[in-house]
């Protein structure tokens, strides 16, 4: 016995000292990451080449060795301000399983050392599962070539909204994806035949990248496939018959030039559990074949954990809607709650849309929406919380930019914010809220908005407990209408018209609505003093501009009552929360200030930036 100990005692310390050069090796890798992507300019840094632990350092997380050893085991650094390229020596963390680079500015090509390295390392995540997020980042040129060892690890791979661009490499067939997501970069080809072998892939996402023609016939093979979305290409042609072989949970096909009978998506569709089937903006028509009563779609209210992608949506399509039970159906599972609604003709979005929307009988919320200069479509919602066992703040606000198809918008997920008014939002980002909300122009020209929204748990925005679905269609109707957004309604002062924001205070900011008849329009979106929690407020009021200044000496802060089914317009206190003023020095630049009524906002002042401009008709051939 005394043998063994003595011989195992230098084979320990051996151990241990590799275990502690790898634990030196991660803290010299981090902070190579730091110095190549602007560490200094992160948006939260707490603890970054100072803690002596790495787990001390944000966004960090350690697993513990069998030698005791910290080893650095994910690294979620998402929507934090990182610019710049990726250095390979990431691929050195041994025991990380999960690399979170989410919705930052991450430029050059798709790191091919990075993504190889980390798949060969050894296996140290739950489940197996290797997580390698890059979405919303500025990558770009065409994907490269991946070639991994056979014993590699399962591989979730996040390539969405960057630049990539075709074609998709055939060695990726051979690659352990389980999940794949490439939507919204310009890649213009369909996956190769080769891509038929990636028979372990269960979520595949190809929206937004320039498909045309009929769906590609690589997908019919692909046996695990559990959600596949499509939307938002030029895809053409009557479904295939191999769709319907088919064993899905969710199926995107928004916003494409299908046309003739939907029986083959809705065969896809498993009979077990909770489905979502999303076919709108297309050119179907026909009778509903009968097993669509057959699948479960998450119901338009209750608190049960769903998404908003666990529903039915058949709008502007072309149907025979006159089946008995039809309506009962689209009622419970539609998205927007409601299927006449949203039948008719639409009209492309324009600068006409650009002002503040609301439904006349709910009077006290409602959305700003402006298309801005580049295209984008930018939405804020005013509204309430729902109506909880516990306090959930007195107001809520959402908002989200999208680029928009021609005829319409569809913005999923939206963000929602917590913090404290004068200092921003708490944390590096705001949250993401399970809220799929469409907006179209129609022919009448109001809007048509339709929501399928799940508030989320406790902790995670406002402090609320349990989730709490609402689905709801609507037409809306036009309360204010931005100036310049025809040729005949110009005012000096349109240039104005967008989004601004004091930037010491991220996460909050300001609306201007420069309108037609010469007033300005302001949302202030903000949140409550610190000695009230991390809520979410808003106040809004106009005036008539002298010059550059706008001063409204009536802001109004509108609460009591709640969000979906619980609002009653009757509820509704509107306080007077005090004064604003805004002097706009330039089309970049100006300056706020504010006194309230209210004691604990008090009164003072900040710069203003600009962060976003209002598209504005082109009279330019006038």
């Amino acid at each position: 016995m005394k043998f063994r100990a003595i011989f195992l005692a230098p084979v320990a310390a051996v151990a241990l000292a590799m275990a502690m050069t790898a634990f030196a090796n991660d803290r010299e890798i981090l902070t190579e990451l730091y110095h190549a992507t602007d560490g200094d300019n992160w948006a939260q840094r707490n603890g970054w080449l100072e803690a002596e632990s790495l787990c001390d350092w944000h966004g960090v997380q350690c697993r513990v060795s069998s030698t005791g050893v910290e080893q650095v085991r994910a690294l979620d650094l998402d929507w934090n301000r990182l610019n710049g390229s990726l250095p390979a020596s990431l691929a050195e963390l041994e025991a990380l399983n999960r690399l979170n680079l989410r919705g930052n500015a991450l430029a050059g090509q798709v790191p091919t050392e990075l993504i190889q390295g980390l798949a060969a390392n050894e296996d140290f995540g739950v489940g197996g599962v290797l997580v390698i997020d890059l979405g919303e980042n500025r990558l770009s040129g065409a994907p490269p070539e991946l070639v991994l060892p056979v014993s590699s690890r399962p591989l979730d791979l996040y390539l969405d909204s960057n630049q990539i661009n075709g074609p998709l490499p055939v060695s990726w067939s051979m690659l352990p994806l389980r999940s794949l997501l490439l939507d919204r970069n310009p890649l213009g080809v369909a996956p190769p035949p080769e891509w038929s072998a990636m028979t372990d892939l269960k979520r595949l996402g190809l929206s937004t990248t320039q498909l045309t023609g009929p769906l590609p016939e690589t997908l019919s093979t692909l046996t695990a496939l559990e959600e596949l979305d499509l939307s938002n290409n030029a895809l053409s042609g009557e479904l295939p018959d191999w769709l319907g072989q088919a064993n899905l949970r969710r199926l995107n096909l928004e916003a494409n030039q299908l046309e003739g009978s939907i029986a083959p998506a809705v065969e896809a569709m498993r009979q077990d559990g909770v489905v979502g089937l999303n076919l709108a903006d297309n050119q179907f028509s026909g009778i509903l074949p009968d097993r669509l009563f057959d699948l479960t779609f998450a119901p338009a209210t209750g608190r049960a954990i769903f998404t908003g992608q666990d529903r039915l949506d058949l709008c502007w399509n072309n149907f025979d809607a006159t089946e008995a039970g039809f309506e009962e159906l689209i009622g419970q599972g539609h998205h927007g709650g409601s299927f006449i609604a949203c039948q008719g003709e639409v009209q492309a979005l324009s600068p006409e849309i650009s002002g503040s929307w609301y439904l006349p009988e709910r009077a006290g919320e409602g959305y700003s929406k402006m298309l801005l200069e580049n295209g984008s479509l930018l939405v804020y919602w005013f509204t309430f919380p729902p109506q909880q066992a516990v306090a959930a703040g007195d107001q809520a606000w959402f908002f989200s930019v999208v680029d928009p198809r021609s005829a319409a918008a569809t913005l999923t997920p939206m963000y929602a914010t917590s913090g404290q008014f004068g200092q921003g939002i708490a944390g590096p980002r705001a949250n993401p809220v399970d809220l799929r909300l469409t907006v179209h122009a129609t022919a009448e020209n109001d809007l048509h908005t339709a929501y399928s929204l799940a508030w989320p748990a406790a902790g995670s925005i406002t402090g609320l407990v349990l989730n709490d679905h609402h689905s709801r269609s609507d037409r809306l109707t036009s309360l204010t209408r931005l100036a310049g957004s025809r040729c005949d309604n110009q005012v000096d002062q349109q240039w104005i018209s967008g989004a601004w924001f004091n930037p010491e205070q991220v996460g909050e900011g300001l609306i201007v609505e420069v309108n037609e008849d010469g007033r300005g329009v302001v949302y202030w979106f903000t949140h409550v003093p610190e000695s009230s929690g991390n809520f979410q407020a808003w106040m809004t009021g106009d005036a008539v501009f002298d010059g550059q200044t706008l001063f409204v000496d009536n802001l109004l802060m509108p609460t009591g009552t709640r969000f979906g089914t619980d609002f009653d317009g009757s509820e509704i206190d509107v306080m007077q929360w005090g004064s604003l003023t805004l002097q706009f020095d330039n089309d970049l630049s100006g300056h706020a200030w504010f006194d309230s009524e209210l004691p604990e906002y008090g009164s003072g002042d900040f710069s203003l930036s600009r962060l976003a401009r209002a598209q504005l008709a082109d009279c330019s051939g006038e």
